[in-house]
């Protein structure tokens, strides 16, 4: 709670500054805390930003930006400078990049027009923060937030994204909604149509997560190479076109409430596999995962496993009545591949699902006919409880 706002006098000169009478007196805000902290804002129209589609807004925003990362405030960490962007649609031509010290707060949306089509449209460097940002992806890429192999510190709060490309490339890799590396993260929602990864946790830690939805991505979450300490409370992957849910070399995961599901209606043919845990992380074994997993209407294979250890996974598997007549059917429950040790514990219901448990490695506690059902990891199966 802030117990003083004052309005900072600051010469209207130099590259990137207001050049309007009524602003230059105006180039940011200060809110003061009672402990002492001060967060400090700019408001990105004193910089000459338009919003109308047309003009490019690259430079402005920029602008906007790097000034505020100049405040002499912010050589203490406790201070942060808000960059606010208004309502309006934002064309952007090159990478935006958000430096330490600095939250970038967007109402308008910053619509992707960079040359390369791979290249996330905004970076969040290290120490940065994002409260909010949405972003048009014209069949581009989204945003990264965070450094390889650094701590980020970084506080995020809603991002949105829209019409994100699907492709893949040999070279430049997979077009992203959002790319996550480096350490220490918090987020409140990521809301991500499109992708050839939707969300790619790839490389991070300690990343802690409310809610992520997903729609239309070829992969809707990925987490891979490494990334451990992760605790996402929801997560919602909605008709995905080639993966639900892909872990690989990841350790002390825990996902409370993660659901596949697909629209009939955009994907007739349904999917391969909704889940798959293990299949790329060869002798670094995903380990310590802790999930609650539902898969509904996916067509195909609802989980498939491999080289994973000390985990738990609760599933549930449903063919459920669709209006638009539930053309995607599961037609197998889990499947165990190579590399899956005993140690693996899984607690499932299958619903009306034909075949329910293939492969030998993990143990599965599950229902069947209405009697209770352990299925140890060689295959043999015990009765605990008579219909």
């Amino acid at each position: 709670m802030s117990d003083l706002r004052l309005r900072y006098d600051e010469p209207a000169t130099g590259i990137g500054h207001p050049t309007l009478p009524d602003s230059v007196n105006r180039l940011f805000t200060a809110d003061h805390n009672n402990d002492g902290t001060h967060r400090f804002f700019v408001d990105a129209r004193h910089f000459g930003i338009v919003g109308d589609n047309v003009t490019d807004d690259t430079a402005a925003v920029q602008a906007a930006i790097d000034y505020a990362a100049t405040l002499p405030v912010l050589t203490s960490l406790r201070n942060t400078a808000t960059v606010l962007v208004p309502y309006g649609l934002y064309k952007v031509t090159s990478q935006i990049v958000v430096p330490s010290g600095v939250n970038l707060h967007c109402e308008g949306i910053l619509y992707n027009n960079l040359a390369d089509a791979w290249q996330p449209l905004v970076w969040f460097k290290a120490g940065s923060h994002c409260s909010k940002v949405q972003l048009w992806g014209n069949l581009g890429s989204g945003v990264k937030f965070g450094e390889v192999g650094t701590s980020c510190d970084m506080a995020i709060g809603d991002v949105r994204l829209w019409n994100i490309g699907e492709e893949y490339d040999g070279v430049k890799g997979s077009k992203k909604g959002v790319h996550f590396t480096g350490y220490n993260f918090t987020f409140d929602s990521i809301d991500c149509d499109g992708g050839n990864l939707g969300i790619d946790i790839d490389g991070a830690s300690d990343v802690r997560g409310n809610k992520i939805l997903t729609w239309g991505a070829s992969t809707g979450v990925r987490l891979t190479s490494g990334s451990e300490h992760i605790y996402l409370n929801s997560v919602d992957i909605d008709t995905p076109s080639y993966k639900g849910l892909q872990i690989d070399s990841s350790h002390d995961l825990a996902i409370h409430d993660c659901t596949i599901f697909l629209n009939d209606q955009q994907l007739p043919g349904g999917i391969v596999n909704a889940a798959v845990i293990g299949e790329h992380s060869g002798g670094d074994k995903v380990n310590n995962l802790r999930i609650h997993l539902s898969v509904q209407d996916t067509g195909g294979q609802a989980l498939k496993v491999y080289n994973i250890l000390d985990s738990q996974i609760f599933l549930n598997v449903t063919n459920a009545p669709l209006g638009t007549g539930n053309l995607n059917l599961i037609t197998s429950g889990i499947e165990f591949s190579t590399g899956v040790e005993a140690t693996t514990q899984i607690s499932a219901s299958f619903g009306n699902v034909a075949t329910k448990i293939t492969g030998t490695g993990g143990c599965v506690t599950y229902t069947e006919a209405g009697a209770l059902k352990y299925r140890g990891s060689a295959g043999t199966i015990t009765v605990l409880g008579a219909a």
